[in-house]
């Protein structure tokens, strides 16, 4: 009778076979599972925008208009230029102090009531003594989820007082840098004022088109990745132009919008929009690949692609067509 075949010992070398399979499985599976995440984050980044978006509906209903991008104690919105303003400032003239923003007036409606009944309104400016530490409370339903920079602005304006936390969602004030520091261009002008801008409150009748149509094709909020001057409490800098710096007129641009940062200049020129000590890096922009995340007047939104044509996407960010 035969006895059993002597079994093969199992050596490095197939333990190196099994190691390097595993590592092509791995290997396989890690952009997936990245690519997953990325579709969760995303989704919750827009779900984040629906949600800011149905509290401007009820904004807009209670109050019959938008809120201003910028507002002051006395429920004015700003006069003065941006370029007059320096991030988180105070001052005795109120037409130098900082606002405060939109996302402060909308806290009521997204279970803020507790901040907003600590804020103190007794004084014009956002920054007074008792508002800085309110500035500080990070909010997750204002932070995107894919965002890979701070939690706080590390800004030289904010150095003597606590650093803001920051939002990545902020309104699209006007077409260009030279018409959001001009109030007559950004406020008058529906072809270069956007629906939440900072000299005034826009009604959802006054989007082209009326309440229904024109609201769904209006952006209000987009989100950025700018690290600095996006305090969600601070108004100075709580919009921001569609279009970056180094254009003028977006009938004649072919360049990007959306995720752009200049070549000749990677700032964005915070000192020549308002009176920031440093260079605002991102506008419109996100951590998504291939675009950025938008919220629009009737409550929808949709993710825009960094392609879009720039006159297609110079109608979505003004009120008029």
């Amino acid at each position: 009778m035969r006895g059993s075949p002597p079994r093969r010992a199992f050596g490095a070398a197939d333990l190196l076979i099994v190691i390097a399979v595993i590592g092509i499985l791995v290997a396989l599976l890690l952009p997936a599972v990245g690519a997953a995440r990325e579709a969760a984050r995303r989704t919750q980044c827009m779900s984040n925008m629906k949600q800011l978006g149905i509290t401007f509906h009820v904004f807009a209903q209670r109050h019959r208009a938008l809120p201003s991008a910028a507002f002051y104690r006395d429920d004015s919105s700003i006069a003065a230029k941006l370029s007059t303003i320096v991030p988180g400032s105070g001052g005795a003239d109120k037409a130098t102090r900082a606002p405060y923003s939109f996302h402060v007036k909308l806290l009521p409606y997204f279970d803020g009531e507790h901040i907003v009944d600590r804020v103190d309104f007794k004084n014009h400016e956002a920054f007074n003594a008792k508002n800085s530490s309110l500035a500080t409370l990070r909010l997750p339903l204002l932070n995107c989820p894919s965002f890979n920079g701070p939690e706080y602005s590390g800004g030289k304006d904010y150095t003597a007082k606590a650093k803001p936390a920051l939002t990545q969602y902020k309104s699209i004030g006007a077409t260009t840098w030279a018409a959001l520091d001009d109030p007559q261009a950004t406020a008058k002008d529906e072809k270069t004022g956007g629906g939440i801008h900072p000299y005034g409150r826009v009604r959802l009748s006054d989007l082209t088109g009326g309440r229904d149509i024109g609201a769904g094709n209006t952006i209000l909020i987009c989100e950025t990745k700018e690290p600095v001057y996006a305090a969600w409490w601070d108004g100075t800098t709580a919009a921001m132009p569609g279009f970056h710096p180094e254009i003028d007129d977006p009938k004649k641009t072919k360049a990007p919008a959306i995720n752009y940062q200049s070549v000749k200049n990677r700032f964005w020129l915070t000192k020549q929009q308002f009176g920031g000590s440093e260079g605002m890096l991102w506008g419109p922009s996100s951590e998504h690949p291939g675009g950025v995340g938008c919220g629009f007047a009737d409550g929808h939104t949709e993710f825009v692609s960094n392609h879009i044509e720039p006159r297609r996407w110079a109608a979505y960010i003004t009120r008029g067509p």
